[in-house]
């Protein structure tokens, strides 16, 4: 209902924050509560490595299909 849509607005733009841990946070949480309109933003961690890479691929692959597949084509670049 319009809690979630909160719920993953609050996520989604957590992502992006200048805090090192809430994004990591935002990320774990959009895995873990299956927040599909983060995908764009994870994959682009992935795609820049470092720290957050691992985290952030980790919550995509929790998105399920859509998110294995983002992972396959970053992968294969």
């Amino acid at each position: 209902g319009n809690k979630d849509k909160e719920t993953a607005d609050a996520v989604v733009g957590l992502l992006d924050d200048a805090d090192a841990e809430l994004r990591l946070a935002a990320m774990k949480a959009a895995g873990k509560l299956h927040v599909e309109r983060a995908l764009p933003q994870l994959v682009d961690r992935v795609r820049l490595g470092g720290p957050e890479a691992d985290v952030a691929a980790q919550a995509a692959a929790r998105l399920g299909t859509k998110g294995i597949r983002a992972l396959q084509d970053v992968m294969a670049h």
